[in-house]
């Protein structure tokens, strides 16, 4: 069964919001190293229908290969939505 990820957008979607950004960061922060934050916005028809192959396969990044994550860089880099 496939991992519902746009579950709470959807809601937000239905009350009229026009813009849900998802953010993560990565790092220790000033005392131990540095921080990397991204934000990301889909556009509704995605977070309606559904990401489509192959990134509706991500679940956790620090779980993919080299290889893999290289796949997705590029399929990111292709993506218009």
């Amino acid at each position: 069964m496939a991992l519902d990820r746009f579950i709470h957008e959807r809601k937000w979607l239905a009350k009229g919001c026009s813009f849900i950004a998802g953010i993560d960061e990565v790092g220790r922060g000033p005392l131990a190293g540095p921080v990397v934050a991204s934000a990301a916005m889909f556009s509704p028809e995605v977070i309606i229908d559904g990401l489509p192959e192959p990134l509706c396969d991500v679940n956790d990044s620090k779980k993919l290969s080299a290889k893999k994550r290289e796949k997705l860089f590029e399929a990111l880099n292709e993506f218009d939505g």
